[in-house]
Order: C-alpha cells, then structure tokens, then sequence
C-alpha cells in the first residue's frame, strides 16, 4: 500500500463479511465508519459530505446517502437505477425492509457500542439485521442528498436465495416480531402501520420462495401473525399514521393479489386477508388499476422528491461515466 500510505490494509482468512466488518470495526481509529465490498463504489465526495453532516448535525447518529443500482449488460453497456429513499420515519420502513445499500450508510463508530457488531453467523441481510437494532434503541437516521454510492450488477450475477438465506430471513423475520410486541415505542409513529409493513414484508418473501421449500411455511405463519396485529390494532390509531397506514395497506393487498395468483392452495387465505384489510381504506375498490395507481400516488407521499437529489444523482451518473467507466 506505498501509494496510499494512509489507508491501513489487514489480512484474515475468510470467514464471511461480517467478520471481515467486524475486524475492520475493531481496529478502526476514527469517529466514523463507512462500508464498502469489493463490487461497490463511492462517488468522489461521499465521505466528506457524510462526515460533515454527522459534523454539523450531533444529534445525529446515522447519515444515509443515495445508492444507484449499475446493472451491466453483456455488451458492457449499463443503465442505472436510484434506490428511492425514504423521506422519514425509518425505523418504520425498516419494518417492511431494508432501506438502502450497506455501503450509503455512515454511523458515529461510538454507537456500535450500544447496538454491538453484525451478527457474523449472517452471511446474508447482516447489514438489516443490523440497522434494525439501531433502530429499536432509537438511534436517529437522517438523509444527506449531497453524494451517492454505487451497487454494481453483472448480467450474469447470481441472485439465488439459498435455503439457509430463508432460514436467516424467517429469523430475522421473527426477531422483528419481537421487537413490534415488546417495544412500546418501536416504530415511534405506531403499531398499526408497523404490523403492515412487516406483513408486506413477509408477503414479499413468501412470494419469492421455492414452492418446494418448506421454509415458506414459517413465512406464512410469521405473516398470519402479522396479519392479527393489524387487526388489534386497526380499531384506532394516530392521524399522523394515516398516509403510512393507506400505503402499507396497498401494498400487502397487491402483494397478497401476486401470491393467490401464484398459490392456489392460499387463494382463499389471501382474499380473506384482502378483503379485511380494505376496510382500512374505505375509498378502495378493489380495481387492479385502481390499487396500482394508488400506490402511485401514496408512495409519492413518503419518497423524498427533492430536486437536490435529482441533482446528485445526476451528477454522479457523469462522474461515474466519464471518470470511472471511460474506455
């Protein structure tokens, strides 16, 4: 490393990326920490930005930039696609999903204290394993629209979901049960729309899982449990849950809309789920353009819509093309 005399390059045997962080975090000298895997890339000016948000901001403890997706194609052609981040309440979305690339995230190093290291016998959605932590003891998450990170993709990447990738997912998934049943403050804007996003969330796994894998099962059942939150809890909840409430809503009614017409032997559990959950928005119809274009519309509602974001986003796809894939 004599070109770069200030980077610090450490050697171990693999034992998977979540030992390879954590090593990283042990012998980490500085107030901050970013992370990057070997197929990822920073544009220019992400950990100056990163670092002087957390700077400039004390009470800050996790700063998330944008994240492109870069798919390749086989002609060595690519296009991009923005990751569209949350405008707020993240530990909210994080109960439906994990809400950007591992490497947009920059946490006060200090924190890791309280929320501990990944989990190193995850080798897969360590990193939302992680952040949802950080969440249930409230760390505060905010957005720096001033730089962006790039997650590259290969025509022939494998994107194949193990079995013992679901076993990891179904704990996960169970964990955030947890979380939801023993945290009265966990997401802070309420429990209904919690219990809707991680029905959604499990919706959108089971929809994805092999028909001969039986780990689809405790999906299904972690997503049931779900399901009789949302009931609980439906009589009453906050008006500030309101837009949250319609759009998770929406979007595990079109999630259970896919999995009946893809499990038949679940069609009759999923329009009962359908229609029980359609009471909590009164002005839906059941129409297929209907629930799309409302989704549309209640997405937009959450979805950051800041020029300055276009911006970067732009500017970095520049950057990307003319200083890092010129030919």
């Amino acid at each position: 490393m004599e070109n770069f005399p200030a980077v610090r390059y450490i050697y171990q045997a693999n034992q998977g990326v979540s030992a390879a962080r954590n090593t990283g975090i042990r012998v980490a000298q500085g107030d901050y920490l970013i992370f990057l895997d070997a197929d990822d890339i920073l544009s220019p000016n992400v950990v100056e930005t990163q670092v002087a948000t957390l700077d400039n901001n004390p009470n800050l403890d996790i700063s998330l930039c944008l994240a492109l997706m870069i798919f390749f194609t086989p002609d060595s052609k690519f296009s991009t696609f923005i990751y569209p981040p949350k405008a707020d309440n993240f530990d909210l979305h994080l109960c439906c999903g994990n809400i950007n690339a591992i490497h947009s995230f920059c946490i006060r190093k200090g924190k890791l204290d309280l929320v501990g290291l990944f989990q190193e016998q995850m080798s897969y959605l360590e990193d939302y394993e992680l952040w949802l932590r950080c969440a249930e003891i409230d760390l505060s998450f905010s957005l720096n629209f001033l730089t962006a990170v790039f997650y590259r993709q290969h025509a022939d990447s494998s994107i194949r979901t193990t079995p013992k990738q679901l076993e990891k997912s179904v704990q996960l998934r169970q964990q955030l049960s947890h979380f939801l049943e023993t945290k009265p403050d966990f997401p802070k804007i309420g429990k209904l729309s919690a219990w809707l996003a991680h029905l959604t969330g499990c919706l959108k796994v089971i929809k994805g899982c092999p028909l001969d894998n039986k780990i689809w099962i405790s999906f299904w059942r972690e997503a049931r449990k779900a399901f009789y939150a949302v009931r609980a809890n439906s009589s009453s909840f906050d008006v500030g849950e309101t837009k949250f409430v319609e759009y998770y809503t929406l979007e595990a009614i079109n999630a259970l809309q896919v999995l009946e017409s893809e499990r038949p032997d679940l069609l009759q559990s999923c329009q009962n789920m359908s229609m029980t959950l359609a009471k909590l928005i009164p002005w839906y119809h059941h129409s297929i353009d209907e629930l799309k274009q409302s989704i549309r519309m209640k997405k937009s509602n959450i979805i950051c819509n800041d020029q300055t974001m276009r911006k970067t986003a732009h500017d970095a796809i520049i950057w990307l093309h003319n200083e890092f894939l010129k030919e």
